[in-house]
């Protein structure tokens, strides 16, 4: 088996939902309006109350409050829309996903840090459009919940043989399955018909190193954000877990780990707040 047969088996319950292409699809169109936009989201009455709840919240610290779709679509773009619609489609896809090895709100915690981590490192590593940062730093483990639940006594093993380092998971997952959650992960996106920048963010944040040229920067943003998420969770749901960065992350990213820290306060004020827009009823212990 390989990661495409294995996303290719739960093709149907994988699909993202209907309101992310009929988004798309105006998104793509530049004769499109954002009342258009705002019709179409408001379809989906769960996606507009999330999405005015992100709108409201430290995520963007407006000064005003924003409560029509319209009106937060014009203030916070196209582009935008675009990551958060994405972002919230894929966190809902997996909750049709049935998975007993992992808790879901340890996982979207800890997904939902990277990606705040990610989207704040982004401008300093010199990223343009760092928004798009959130969403791959959202989406980077997504292949472990295919992993858990279309191999489960594989992945308990993984899971209860692994050191708990940074990459010890990926590296015990070559060992008994036979590939990683990252190139899963890739094949999720390449069904999903998404850029190749997110797919190299996916397929490469454990080995920066052999990351595509075009994308370097922003696969070693997610690789440090990943791995300065896992440091700064211990305590938390695990005991330790010794942070990896590899070396060259800083020489590719021109980040420090010092000044990378520096916004760990930063994630830590807005995270329990974009986790309940991210994945509602998730709990923050």
């Amino acid at each position: 088996m390989t990661p495409q047969d294995l996303v290719g088996d739960v093709a149907e319950l994988l699909s993202l939902p209907e309101v992310y292409f009929r988004t798309q699809e105006l998104l793509d169109d530049p004769e499109s309006t954002v009342d258009q936009l705002g019709k179409v989201v408001e379809y989906d009455v769960a996606l507009t109350t999330r999405l005015l709840k992100l709108v409201n919240s430290a995520y963007f610290a407006r000064p005003m409050r924003i409560d029509r779709v319209s009106h937060a679509i014009s203030l916070i773009g196209r582009t935008e829309l675009q990551n958060i619609i994405l972002a919230m489609s894929a966190a809902d896809v997996f909750r049709k996903i049935p998975n007993d090895l992992v808790d879901m709100s340890t996982f979207w915690y800890h997904s939902v840090y990277a990606a705040l981590l990610a989207r704040m490192l982004s401008p300093k590593a010199g990223i343009l459009h760092g928004e798009r940062m959130f969403v791959a730093g959202l989406l980077h483990d997504v292949g472990h919940l295919v992993l858990y639940s279309r191999m489960p006594d594989h992945s308990r093993q993984v899971l209860e043989s692994a050191p708990v380092t940074d990459g010890g998971i990926y590296e015990m997952e070559k060992e008994v399955i036979g590939f990683t959650h990252a190139e899963v992960g890739d094949a999720l996106m390449e069904m999903w018909k998404l850029p190749d920048s997110l797919r190299a963010v996916v397929h490469w944040h454990h080995e920066p190193a052999r990351a595509p040229a075009d994308f370097v920067r922003e696969v070693n943003v997610v690789h440090i954000a990943n791995s300065l998420a896992n440091s700064a969770e211990a305590g938390r749901y695990i005991v330790e877990c010794k942070s990896e960065v590899e070396p060259s992350a800083w020489e590719a990213t021109g980040l420090s780990e010092q000044r990378a820290r520096l916004f760990l306060n930063d994630v830590d004020r807005e995270v329990a707040g974009v986790l309940q827009v991210v994945a509602p009823g998730a709990v923050v212990i």
